[in-house]
């Protein structure tokens, strides 16, 4: 049975040869980088570091169309009173609702499409 044409056994792949003779990958045909080159390649990724940033909560637009600034604030409020996270309200209240207050389905309605027996055990009248 051949060998594989591309095994080389560990002794033959490790020489003695000095350094000079076996020059590392980031010296062969190494250029002098410039301070101008260096300063544009690094206003670059400050740049592109700058953009990756995500907005303030506050400032963030909508998630949808239909949010309303008064929405993020109840949202925002109600989030905090329950210890709810806010982001796991506003994705229950984009997937049953679209952010439409008015919304039904069947006998659930609202934001949140609660059945009128749930809110009512929650203190709704």
């Amino acid at each position: 049975m051949k060998p594989p044409l591309f095994a080389v056994s560990p002794p033959q792949c490790l020489s003695n040869r000095s350094p000079a003779a076996n020059p590392s990958p980031a010296s062969v045909g190494a250029v002098p980088m410039s301070l101008t080159r260096r300063s544009l390649i690094l206003t670059s990724a400050a740049a592109l570091a700058a953009c990756a940033r995500r907005p303030d909560p506050a400032t963030r637009a909508p998630m949808t169309p239909g949010a309303t600034p008064e929405m993020m604030a109840l949202v925002a409020k109600y989030s905090e009173i329950h210890g709810i996270p806010e982001s796991l309200l506003h994705r229950v209240i984009q997937r049953e609702s679209g952010y439409n207050p008015g919304a039904r389905n069947g006998p659930y309605y609202g934001l949140m499409q609660i059945l009128p027996q749930t809110a009512q055990t929650m203190g709704y009248r």
